[in-house]
């Protein structure tokens, strides 16, 4: 009886090794095609990234909003790519990995590369850097002429400047009462404030101008990488029914801590200037000759205030690049101080800025033509 019992124990747990086999051919078969395929995708990326770049930003928000899949899964899948990560130190998307991390000659390139990628991915592309790598070249000396901008002149009611704020609730710590570092954002006492203030300075140097105060925030719904996409609305709006506009600025204020935001003169603490230029544009340059205007005039005038000029494109993916800075030919994004700093500061260098651009724009316009006087038909 236990013979038999024995014999039919054996049968029952035969171990048959030739499905196992084919079933394991098959499952790596399937994961390679999977990753040819992704890997196919993948290479397709830069042709797109190419086209949406030059597609307008109302297109491409249409895309995101509608096009674009929301998987429910999307976290969980990512939970099981970091797990194999870090059981296999391999790529599975990328099969020259799987080549590369098999060689001791090419394990310290690997490691090298993802350290830097760490690095990069660190780096924001969209808050200024130092101050040595955007100094703009030093004007020369006989660029701009030593005088104050003549009183008395107007532009006799025409609107030349438009003012804009894309991110219109950044805000100024000091001026918020129990508002935490990282939220340095408020739906009243904000950016606006300082773009009013410009608008008032302007005017009292005989040049008109316009401001928005738009908010913005709403109608986002907390996708804030789609700011421009909203304020390039009121750009262009502006653009067609002003034919008189002359410049345009989107005024912000930086993140970064007060020590590379603060300038001191005449022991008077101001809020420093950067001024941003999209070179996703293609017409670029005229925008960056505007910029380098009104750097050389603030070093004229406020030396030392002005960081100077610096370019943002698209690379990496984590910068916007244009700005709406391809609407008008004279058109910047202006950095003034960070959030560390006060309103009063921000103006002290609205005051500065007003003379800067006022200086740069009476000299166009006596290049241009005569000047009239405000008393003068």
């Amino acid at each position: 009886m236990f013979k038999n019992r024995r014999i039919r124990w054996r049968t029952h747990f035969r171990f048959n090794l030739r499905p196992w086999v084919t079933g394991f051919a098959l499952v790596l078969v399937g994961t390679f095609c999977s990753v040819l395929l992704d890997g196919w995708s993948r290479s397709m990326s830069a042709q797109v990234s190419t086209a949406v770049a030059g597609l307008p930003d109302e297109a491409v928000t249409a895309i995101m909003e509608t096009e674009l899949p929301r998987r429910a899964d999307q976290e969980s899948n990512r939970a099981v790519v970091r797990w194999m990560a870090h059981v296999f130190p391999i790529r599975w998307d990328d099969p020259t990995t799987w080549v590369q991390t098999t060689l001791p000659s090419r394990a310290h390139d690997t490691n090298e590369r993802k350290a830097a990628a760490m690095i990069d991915d660190k780096t924001s592309t969209e808050a200024p850097p130092p101050d040595g790598l955007v100094r703009a070249a030093a004007p020369e000396e006989d660029a701009l002429p030593a005088v104050q901008v003549p009183s008395g002149l107007s532009t006799r009611g025409k609107k030349v400047v438009f003012i804009y704020h894309t991110h219109n609730r950044e805000a100024y710590l000091p001026d918020l009462k129990g508002t935490n570092t990282g939220q340095a954002y408020d739906e009243k006492t904000n950016i606006t404030l300082v773009g009013r203030r410009l608008a008032e300075e302007l005017e009292k140097r005989g040049i008109g101008a316009e401001v928005s105060t738009e908010d913005y925030w709403p109608k986002l719904n907390g996708k804030y990488h789609l700011s421009y996409a909203f304020s390039r609305k009121t750009v262009e709006a502006a653009v067609t029914n002003n034919r008189d506009l002359k410049y345009i600025l989107d005024i912000h204020r930086d993140a970064m801590p007060r020590a590379k935001t603060t300038r001191t003169i005449g022991g008077v603490d101001y809020a420093a200037i950067l001024f941003v230029v999209g070179k996703a544009n293609q017409n670029w340059r005229q925008n960056e000759q505007f910029a380098l205007q009104l750097h050389h005039a603030l070093e004229k005038l406020y030396p030392g205030l002005s960081k100077g000029v610096t370019g943002k494109s698209t690379e990496g993916g984590r910068s916007n690049g244009e700005y709406n800075q391809s609407v008008h030919p004279n058109s910047i994004l202006v950095e003034i101080g960070g959030h560390e700093n006060t309103l009063e500061e921000a103006y002290r260098s609205v005051i500065a800025l007003a003379d800067a651009l006022a200086m740069v724009y009476w000299e166009a316009e006596a290049v241009d033509g005569p000047v009239t006087d405000s008393g003068s038909e």
